[in-house]
C-alpha cells in the first residue's frame, strides 16, 4: 500500500502481523474467513462524534436506510441534543452493532474481547455527550500525559448544539479536510465516491446487524 492508496481510502481491511486480508471485514467475519488470532474490539459511548461534522439530516439518512421515522423517534426519544441524532443513529449502526457482531463472529475461531469505554474527567463530563471517538487510545498506550489536558474548570453542557454548529461552520471553511467528511456533499468526485462507499457499507451493516441487535443496542445508549 502506498500513500496514494491510503489517501483514496483503500485501507478498509484487517491488518495482522503485517499481512492484509483483502475484503470488507463484516462479510469476512460472517464467513469465518478472519485470521485465527485473539481479537479485541470496542466502542466508545460517543463514538459517533466522528460523524457529527457533515452529518446528513435525519430524514435523509432514514430514507437511505429505509427505516421508519416513527420507530426511530421512539427508540431515540431520550437523546437530549437533537442536533446529534443523525450521527447517533449512525454510531449505533456502525460502531456498537458491528462491535457486537464482529466479536460474536469469533466464536470457535479464537478468543475475543469487547470493551465499552465511557470515561470522561469530571470537568468535561457534562459538556460531552459521552467519550468521543479515539478518547480511549491514550489510556491504551499510556500516553495520556502527551495529550491536551482537560480544562481546570468544569465546562457547561448547556449549549452542546451551539458548539457542534460552530465545528460544522469550521468544516465548511475548510479547516478540516473535506475528504474525511464526504457526507458534506459535492466537493469533488472523490467525495462523491466515498459517500457512496459509506452508504453501501451502512446498508450492508444494516442487513447483517440491525434485525438481530439494534433493538437491544439502542437501549444501551448513554446519551
Amino acid at each position: 500500500m502506498d500513500p496514494s492508496a491510503f489517501y483514496k481510502g483503500e485501507f478498509g481491511s484487517s491488518f495482522v502481523d503485517c499481512q492484509i486480508i483483502p475484503g470488507d471485514p463484516p462479510p469476512l467475519f460472517a464467513a469465518h474467513k478472519q485470521a485465527q488470532v485473539p481479537f479485541i474490539i470496542g466502542t466508545n459511548s460517543w463514538d459517533s462524534s466522528f460523524l457529527v461534522p457533515g452529518q446528513p439530516p435525519v430524514y435523509v439518512l432514514l430514507k437511505k436506510l429505509h427505516e421508519d421515522p416513527k420507530t426511530i423517534a421512539k427508540l431515540y426519544a431520550k437523546v437530549k441534543d437533537r442536533c446529534i441524532l443523525s450521527s447517533d443513529i449512525q454510531g449505533d449502526m456502525i460502531y456498537r452493532a458491528s462491535t457486537k457482531m464482529l466479536a460474536g463472529s469469533m466464536k470457535g475461531i479464537a478468543p475475543a474481547y469487547a470493551y465499552y469505554f465511557d470515561y470522561l474527567s469530571k470537568n468535561i463530563r457534562v459538556s460531552h455527550p459521552g467519550a468521543a471517538h479515539t478518547f480511549e487510545i491514550p489510556y491504551v498506550f499510556g500516553s495520556l500525559a502527551l495529550m491536551p489536558q482537560t480544562p481546570s474548570q468544569p465546562e457547561s453542557g448547556a449549549d452542546q448544539c451551539g458548539l457542534i454548529a460552530h465545528a460544522t461552520a469550521d468544516l465548511k471553511k475548510g479547516i478540516w479536510s473535506t475528504y474525511w467528511y464526504p457526507s458534506m456533499g459535492k466537493n469533488s468526485p472523490q467525495d462523491q465516491a466515498m459517500s457512496e462507499k459509506l452508504l453501501k457499507a451502512g446498508r450492508h451493516l444494516q442487513k447483517l446487524v440491525i434485525p438481530v441487535w439494534m433493538d437491544k443496542l439502542i437501549g444501551q445508549s448513554t446519551i
